[in-house]
């Protein structure tokens, strides 16, 4: 599960390569708490522990990185998950 790596701060920002057929969206992670955002449009997926203050912290968060969040270094979609995956690591996947 690729870490976005630009993003600094006490969240962990992060997608799976096999979220397979689901529009963009980043999952976020802070401790045992996990939240998942569509990117297009912004909106809360859901939400296992944070408070409604955080979430909105968080959605501050993404749409600040918004730009970087769907650039091909930070790829949230299948095809391009699997494409930056084999440039980093190489072979197929």
């Amino acid at each position: 599960m690729p870490t976005v790596s630009n993003i600094s701060g006490p969240y962990r920002f992060f997608f799976y390569s096999f979220d397979c057929n689901e529009r963009m969206h980043v999952h976020v992670q802070r401790e045992r708490m996990v939240c998942k955002f569509w990117i297009q449009p912004l909106v809360l997926a859901r939400n296992q522990g944070f408070t409604s203050k955080e979430l909105n912290i968080i959605r501050e968060i993404i749409l600040k990185n918004k730009e970087g969040l769907v650039s091909k270094e930070n790829p949230l979609t299948i095809h391009e998950a699997r494409l930056a995956f084999s440039q980093i690591y190489g072979g197929n996947n």
